[in-house]
């Protein structure tokens, strides 16, 4: 049974909390019930406190974690002094989440910052969070482990002192976490230390979010792929036979949807089953209350709710279910660039089979 987080004593404390690795959905229970209480929430990713506001409180403050004012990388000696900072700016009984990317205790700089705590007196929480490492194959649909395979090696590629000879039995499946820099040092170790250059090699970028993209190729040809990935973001290489089976077992990057953002007009609590079926066909829900609730003699004759259509970093074209929802999407895209708006007189359901919606222009209908 979960506990609801409260103060039990004056001082302010800190929660370490995993995020998991990018997908909300991904959230603990327990990392949503620290978020729900938090005053402070320190980031290593800025950007994504948009996404992680939804769980917080109205008058909470997000803090970057991952650079200075000036635009420094911070270390995990930086982060710590941050830490105490913000737990020494903020008045007694406050809650301070350090939100970490993945898992707190697995490639993060959580044994420095928890020590930090430890040496200053803070109290302190850890809320264990989904890893990285191996959710992201997952997601792409190369399990780590399997017949045959007797060792699992994951490794940090930006540490720089990695003993690849370890790694280079067939046997072995090796998870690598870094930027594109550094995944090609790890690739470059490998072949140096002798792993065949015909070893399947799978290599996802923005994992579990509707922008991951995964391409499969060889150890001795991923330097090629290195050279067009995103460098802004670490991305997760996976070596060994186990990538063989990303044909039969790719689930995400094959939904109907996938890659798809869509914006739903709406209350939010009118959207939620909207947002329930977009989520099952692998695209994300943006609610946006454009839509007030009146008496009906207040009622304007012409309002109907929109759907703002974008694809986002996709190729090529879609293959939604058979469903009226989905039947009304495949309708409008054939032949249409990566943005369409959907006019409909009723929920996307009933009239979309009876009645081609209107295509009009985005900004028309948003009042740009």
């Amino acid at each position: 049974m979960s506990t609801q987080i409260t103060s039990h004593n004056t001082s302010t404390r800190v929660a370490f909390v995993g995020a998991g690795p990018g997908d909300p959905g991904l959230l603990t229970v327990r990392a949503r019930e620290y978020l729900a209480a938090a005053d402070v929430v320190i980031l290593d990713s800025y950007h994504l406190a948009e996404q992680i506001e939804p769980f917080t409180k109205a008058e909470v403050a997000f803090v970057d974690g991952a650079a200075t004012g000036t635009g420094k990388l911070m270390n995990a000696n930086s982060r710590s002094k941050l830490l105490l900072k913000t737990v020494a700016k903020y008045p007694n009984s406050c809650l301070v989440v350090r939100l970490m990317d993945g898992d707190p205790s697995a490639f993060s700089g959580l044994s420095a910052e928890a020590l930090a705590c430890s040496q200053s007196g803070v109290p302190f929480d850890i809320v264990p969070g989904v890893s990285t490492a191996w959710s992201v194959p997952a997601y792409a649909g190369v399990p780590l482990s399997g017949k045959g395979i007797g060792e699992l090696h994951m490794i940090n590629a930006s540490t720089g002192k990695v003993d690849w000879s370890r790694s280079v039995a067939d046997e072995v499946t090796v998870v690598v976490l870094g930027g594109a820099t550094d995944l090609g040092r790890a690739v470059q170790g490998l072949l140096a230390a002798g792993r065949s250059a015909e070893t399947p090699v799978s290599l996802t970028e923005h994992g579990t979010m509707i922008t991951q993209r995964t391409d499969v190729t060889t150890l001795g040809q991923a330097a090629s792929f290195l050279e067009r990935m995103d460098h802004n973001e670490d991305s997760v290489l996976v070596v060994g036979a186990q990538v063989g089976l990303r044909d039969e077992l790719s689930w995400y990057e094959s939904k109907p949807m996938f890659g798809w953002r869509v914006l739903v007009p709406r209350t939010k609590d009118q959207a939620a089953p909207m947002v329930d079926q977009i989520a099952s066909h692998g695209a994300t829900a943006s609610v946006v209350p454009t839509i007030s609730v009146e008496p009906r003699a207040r009622r304007r004759r012409w309002t109907r709710p929109f759907v703002v259509w974008s694809r986002v970093g996709m190729s090529g074209s879609a293959s939604p279910a058979s469903t009226p929802f989905a039947r009304c999407v495949k309708s409008l895209t054939s032949g249409v660039g990566r943005s369409l708006v959907l006019w409909t007189k009723d929920r996307c359901g009933r009239r979309c089979d009876r009645e081609r919606p209107e295509r009009l222009g985005t900004e028309r209908r948003l009042g740009a």
